[in-house]
């Protein structure tokens, strides 16, 4: 964490070269230490190391989960206080991924046990030995599934068959593999590197159950799995085929680009997003808005979201886009499309159940799993009713806690003078307003409100709660960003804006980048002191 300079920048790009200036001199001067790859990868490797070790049968195999997860948090420790990157956006990265890999950790290695509790969608194997062996697994396995041994239909989703892309194929459930080293990696990263679940036993609620084809196909290899077969309201539904897929991918990267560009030529002209709200809003600004200080938040809070917005949409196109398109003839069953529903649900959600909804369905549930394992472990040891008011006042807290602690690890690392706990509390306040609309909601309900005011009313006051808590509480973590200085990225190689001579003042790079190989500012070789210090810093 830097402050902010002696000097008054009267450019963005002025204060990003003075951050990057303090970089420099805080690697040379050992202040601090560049993240290099690939030992910035060690937490996740560590995992999954472990997870290739069948420990079912060794009690102490079982019981070293806990120092695998010790030396995880103390190589977080180490990177969040001591490692830094030079560029705004890998800055807040390393404290937010550091933080998801303990919590992640904690879901897969202390308040589940992965080798015995999770099974994931796969294509079936062929080969009849192969599949012998995998029936004699499950049957030593309590609690497994038990794949059929009737002959095999391929049902389509809507009852007829399967395009001829799958007409050859079927599913079946693949718990831990004990005989194949090459299955049982697969296993382990996919586990490890999966957020939201889609092929796995333990799918957040948010995402639609694999089509119905599917399903049949699995019930007949391998039996029913109910967490397979639940949806819940507000799913987001996945894409019925791989062009309908790709296309819808590469259209919201093309329009996220855009924005994104956009969004940096807004920011780059406000002091407020170099981290200096108390210098004067840009002169383009109608005066309604810079005159008003109701408006004039408002306003920045839009424009925060719009870019984290299409940042993490541009982000989450990268994965369907490599998998289903580039490497699809490779990756087995990843390439399928129900394997990638959309980032952000139905903005139904919003309007119909506001603060919750915006946060339970419609933001990317990207960390859902994680966040909810230990408030599930907790309910479930206690034999907790979880449909009782405590017990989802333990989820939603335990959630928005452990959010918190994220973004608070990805403000620690940010450039520039940052205070942690204010996205900390940002996180917190969010429980409580959803606490709060739920009991006004319920209130409402008792007294008839809902059968005397119309539901285009009902809705109008929805909304309104939801601005009104974001604008008072959405300065918590939106102020924190931007003295943090993520705005001050790059976020896209070519600025289609700048070409056109719409640059901010003082900047009319139209390759923000630098050109090939953008001159270092997002990866170059470091040689550190030792060999482990070594490697491709960003």
């Amino acid at each position: 964490m830097t402050g902010f300079p002696s000097f008054r920048p009267s450019t963005s790009r002025e204060l990003l070269d003075y951050y990057y200036a303090k970089y420099d001199a805080d690697i040379a001067s050992g202040k601090y230490e560049p993240i290099v790859f690939p030992w910035c990868g060690a937490p996740a490797a560590a995992v999954v190391l472990y997870l290739l070790i069948p420990h079912q049968k060794s009690h102490f195999l079982q019981q070293a989960r806990y120092l695998v997860f010790a030396f995880i948090v103390g190589f977080t420790v180490y990177q969040i206080t001591f490692c830094s990157t030079r560029n705004m956006a890998p800055c807040y990265g390393n404290g937010v991924v550091s933080a998801w890999l303990v919590i992640s950790s904690i879901a897969n290695l202390i308040f589940n046990d992965a080798q015995s509790d999770f099974q994931r969608i796969v294509y079936k194997d062929p080969h009849p030995q192969e599949n012998r062996i995998l029936h004699q697994e499950n049957n030593q396995n309590p609690g497994s599934i038990n794949p059929s041994k009737e002959p095999l239909r391929e049902v389509g989703k809507d009852g007829t068959q399967p395009s001829s892309s799958r007409r050859h194929r079927s599913f079946a459930w693949q718990p831990y593999p004990l005989d194949s080293f090459k299955d049982r990696l697969q296993w382990v990263i996919d586990l490890t590197g999966n957020t939201r679940g889609s092929n796995w036993s333990w799918r957040t609620r948010t995402i639609a159950p694999p089509p119905k084809f599917v399903r049949e196909q699995l019930r007949e290899n391998s039996g029913p799995q109910s967490s397979t077969e639940r949806a819940h309201a507000g799913v987001t539904e996945s894409y019925p085929t791989r062009r309908e897929l790709l296309l819808a991918n590469l259209r919201t990267l093309a329009i996220s680009y855009l924005c994104l560009d956009l969004a940096k030529g807004i920011m780059a002209r406000d002091p407020y997003f170099w981290g200096y709200p108390e210098l004067p809003p840009p002169a383009y600004l109608p005066s309604f808005i810079s005159s008003s200080a109701v408006l004039l938040r408002a306003y920045r809070l839009y424009v925060t979201l719009f870019g984290v917005r299409y940042a993490l949409e541009a982000v989450y196109t990268f994965s369907p886009l490599f998998f289903a398109g580039i490497a699809s003839p490779f990756v087995g069953a990843w390439a399928e499309p129900w394997m990638f529903p959309p980032t952000f649900g139905s903005s139904i959600n919003v309007v119909e159940r506001g603060l919750a909804g915006t946060w339970a369905d419609w933001w990317h549930q990207t960390f859902r799993f994680g966040l909810e394992a230990p408030s599930k472990w907790f309910i479930t040891a206690i034999g907790m009713n979880r449909q009782s008011i405590p017990a989802k006042l333990i989820q939603v807290f335990t959630a928005f806690t452990l959010s918190g602690f994220m973004h608070a690890c990805g403000s620690a690392t940010q450039a520039g003078p940052t205070t942690p706990l204010h996205p900390f509390l940002f996180f917190m306040t969010q429980g409580i307003g959803c606490v709060v609309e739920d009991a006004l909601t319920k209130l409402a309900r008792r007294a008839g409100l809902h059968k005397r005011v119309p539901k285009p009313v009902r809705i109008c006051f929805t909304i309104a709660y939801l601005h009104v808590w974001g604008y008072y509480t959405g300065p918590l973590m939106a102020d924190d960003m931007a003295r943090g200085g993520i705005w001050l990225t790059d976020p896209v190689p070519f600025s289609p804006l700048r070409a056109l001579g719409l640059g901010p003042p003082g900047d009319d790079r139209w390759l923000p980048w630098g050109g090939w190989p953008w001159k270092g500012q997002w990866a170059y070789f470091h040689r550190g002191s030792t060999w482990w210090k070594s490697g491709i810093a960003f």
